[in-house]
């Protein structure tokens, strides 16, 4: 075998290497391949999701029912005070259940304190004022108190438990106080001091609210 032989079949190792390679390359590169369109679907997944949940939370807060008590009415030869729930929201609210404590005070002396509770299954409120009335009766209200609480002596306070469903089914908790002030030319049912949180625990006691019904809205 002369020296050009030798040489032709040294070199054929090495192309046969080169051939056993390139699949190796191709399956490499193809397996790239696949995890980066892999991760891109899934990017592609979680920014559809992002964006679906964005828009389900901008639908529910411009959508939502908002519902609030008053202004109230009182009628005192009536014994009784007329609640208003406005709904301030754009859907109808389909679930409500109010709450309502009072006290009467002439000083520092309790004269008298009663509850009722108001709603509840299926008690819708359209959206608007005045969509709802709940009228609460001034139990024991005596006619020589009628005069006292004209003239401010003796004051009327009525606490507020409020739950609603804001139309997307989250249970929406507000509390609210409004005491009687007959001799403000403006203004006859003025809002009590806010409230503090352990306030809220002994009203909601006090009332036999179910822990189940105050929810926060998510």
């Amino acid at each position: 075998m002369n020296r050009k032989s030798r040489e032709r079949e040294q070199e054929k190792p090495s192309k046969n290497a080169e051939h056993r390679k390139l699949p190796y390359a191709i399956s490499v590169a193809a397996v790239v391949i696949s995890l980066g369109s892999l991760y891109q679907s899934c990017q592609g997944n979680q920014i559809a999701r992002q964006s679906n949940e964005t828009a389900q939370q901008s639908n529910q807060t411009a959508n939502k029912a908002e519902l609030g008590v008053g202004p109230l009415t009182m009628d005192l030869p009536e014994a009784k005070v007329g609640i208003p729930i406005n709904n301030y929201g754009k859907n109808p609210s389909p679930w409500i259940s109010l709450g309502v404590r009072e006290i009467r005070k002439a000083g520092n002396m309790i004269i008298h304190t009663s509850q009722q509770s108001f709603g509840g299954d299926r008690t819708e409120v359209a959206p608007g004022t005045g969509q709802r009335e709940f009228v609460y009766p001034l139990e024991g209200l005596r006619q020589s108190e009628e005069k006292p609480i004209a003239r401010g002596e003796e004051i009327v306070t009525l606490d507020f438990a409020l739950s609603y469903d804001d139309s997307f089914g989250h249970i929406v908790p507000k509390f609210t106080c409004f005491a009687y002030t007959p001799t403000d030319p403006f203004v006859k049912w003025t809002n009590c001091p806010v409230y503090t949180s352990a306030d809220m625990e002994r009203l909601l006691k006090e009332m036999n609210v179910p822990p189940g019904m105050i929810h926060t809205v998510k």
